[in-house]
């Protein structure tokens, strides 16, 4: 399943690339176009208001699942180190958990206004089923708002140190993983099945769930290609990161679930197989609970106090260096979509940034809402915006190439407005990427329908509508890309103005010499990889491979229906095999 989702998330963000690209003002992404923008430029107003709704609900759900976890776990930590956690509690009321004689015990602190005690080795948990605000929430707030409120490329040396430690800290869980396994003793309800087929422990519908949580790569393509630099292979870029993603997943996953097999709870029933044993155990809820949960890990890893501090230190820096790192990402991309479809940055700041605290906060420990809240949303927010409509999208482009052939890019066309653009860069000094009063003469004297013809775009608005409006928040923010360009936008303006002097006074010359320069390029450029300014020209598929659109087209509705199948059925068996009970026990035993 989780190799299937690779693959699909993969190739759909490779096409969303070729999507972004076919944006008038956007050709070899020198503009500025985000998710939203390009729904409203292909699917009209009415896809476009659902796909901001399902691009936020897609966003902030990751970022309410990341903020709990990553608000558990440091208070975790604080206990660890300092030997308790406290928090304000703003429901207090008393806990009990029942033992195995059927006998109720009090969770001291659960009915104090404020309280302090160690999470990690008390008899129940006093939050459990509480509204409370935690230190550990605290510290995490203070960690990730700040920085949500830069640009993305800001935060792009943060996101290095956080991949590396990341990186680290899973292998070296993979390795314990796996010489713990080999110590343990195993039987028939620990062993690790490809289907599980027990009714007792329910099927395998949650996973589908948290694999789409985990491989939420779309929805932040559109601004990391509007950040990258020119010369940056899409292509490339996607497939070396998610096979690498899907290494280390595949690594940590199977290491992990083999040797933990009969402790780790079930992503939909929130049970495990010791518990069914022994109904007092609580299951951990993943890997990083069983790390600091000494008695579960090989004895050589907990008795060394060297190992067994690494251990801690992973476990507890995991959250901020993978987690934390995630909010401020979704936080940005959350506010970018927002200001460019015309909302204030006041509003985009409270929406992106303060609403995911505000409703995590009530939550925070509640019974099993981190499993059930990522299933559910992921199978219904994150398939239709990082699926159903970027390759409906696709599928829409593919269309219409059958129709009326390929873009112009891939032909005469493309080499005519290269030719233009070079010798431009090299008389004026100007970065040749951004400089559209170049290319605009050049499809004025060559007769050709060139993406920055301003008059193409202006008379194609007048036939599609509202929807081509698109082109001028993407000039806009186009002039504010942060990329190499540095003042280029600006002085391309200026130089758009001479240059169109001087053309129109020599058209002669200008014309030798664009014939002169589409020669060399002919000559010199291969229209599949780089163009001769070094802009990489972005295609799903790469034109040597000769697929057809109506392939293409094929293959995209295909990946949503199966994908759109796969999810609806997983949301069935999830509602019919999912504990929902609260009851003293189950609050008792929250996250601890």
């Amino acid at each position: 399943c989780i190799v299937v989702i690779y693959s699909m998330t993969t190739m759909s963000c490779s096409m969303f690339g070729e999507l972004m690209r076919e944006v008038p003002g956007n050709d070899h992404f020198r503009g500025r176009a985000e998710y939203t923008t390009i729904v409203k430029h292909f699917l009209g107003r009415r896809w476009y208001l659902a796909s901001l709704i399902g691009l936020n609900c897609a966003l902030q759900s990751l970022n309410i699942a990341s903020i709990i976890q990553s608000a558990q776990v440091t208070d975790t930590a604080i206990a660890a180190i300092f030997g308790k956690t406290c928090s304000l509690n703003l429901t207090p009321f008393k806990n009990f958990w029942t033992d195995d004689n059927g006998q109720e015990h009090y969770v001291n602190h659960s009915d104090d206004f404020f309280s302090c005690f160690d999470v990690n080795h008390s008899q129940g948990n006093a939050w459990g089923c509480h509204v409370v605000i935690s230190i550990g929430y605290v510290l995490v707030l203070l960690m990730a708002v700040p920085c949500s409120m830069w640009n993305l490329d800001d935060n792009v040396a943060i996101q290095v140190v956080c991949l590396i430690l990341g990186v680290l800290f899973m292998t070296a869980w993979a390795i314990i993983s796996m010489v713990s396994y080999s110590s343990m003793e195993h039987d028939g309800l620990s062993s690790l099945k490809a289907i599980n087929s027990s009714p007792a422990l329910g099927s395998q519908a949650g996973v589908l769930g948290s694999i789409l949580f985990n491989w939420n790569v779309l929805t932040t393509v559109p601004s990391w290609i509007n950040e990258k630099k020119p010369n940056i292979s899409v292509n490339k870029t996607l497939w070396c990161c998610t096979t690498f993603c899907m290494t280390m997943y595949l690594f940590i996953s199977l290491a992990g679930a083999t040797a933990f097999a009969d402790v780790l709870q079930g992503p939909v029933t929130g049970t495990c197989a010791r518990q069914l044993r022994d109904p007092a155990f609580n299951c951990p809820n993943d890997l990083m609970q069983v790390m600091t949960r000494g008695h579960l890990v090989e004895a050589a890893w907990r008795q060394g106090v060297v190992m067994n501090v690494l251990i801690q230190f992973s476990v507890y820096m995991f959250p901020i260096v993978a987690e934390v790192s995630g909010i401020v990402v979704f936080s940005i991309i959350i506010k970018y979509n927002l200001v460019e479809n015309g909302f204030s940055k006041t509003f985009s700041n409270v929406f992106g940034i303060a609403l995911p605290w505000m409703v995590s906060l009530p939550v925070l420990y509640m019974p099993n809402i981190v499993a059930q809240f990522i299933n559910f949303t992921s199978l219904i927010f994150l398939t239709f915006a990082n699926f159903v409509v970027p390759l409906a999208m696709y599928a829409i482009l593919q269309g219409r190439e059958m129709r009326e052939g390929p873009p112009q890019d891939e032909g005469v066309a493309s080499k005519a407005d290269e030719g233009a653009i070079a010798p431009s860069a090299e008389d004026e000094g100007v970065p040749a990427k951004v400089d559209e009063g170049a290319i605009a003469p050049s499809a004025e004297d060559h007769g050709e329908a060139s993406k920055a013809d301003e008059g193409a775009i202006a008379s194609s608005a007048e036939d599609e509508g509202d929807d081509w409006k698109v082109e001028d928040s993407i000039a806009t923010s186009g002039n504010e890309k942060n990329q190499d360009y540095g003042e280029a936008p600006k002085v391309g303006e200026e130089q758009a103005g001479t240059s169109c002097e001087e053309k129109h006074k020599d058209e002669g010359e200008a014309l030798k010499a664009d014939e002169g320069t589409l020669a060399n390029s002919g000559e010199e450029t291969n229209q599949d990889d780089v163009s001769p300014l070094g802009v990489h020209q972005h295609h799903a598929f790469p034109l040597s491979w000769g697929i057809s659109p109506m392939t293409k087209a094929v293959l995209a509705v295909s990946m949503s229906v199966l994908l759109t199948l796969g999810s609806l059925v997983a949301i069935v068996f999830s509602v019919q095999e999912g504990k929902y009970t609260i009851n003293r026990q189950v609050c008792a035993l929250v996250g601890s």
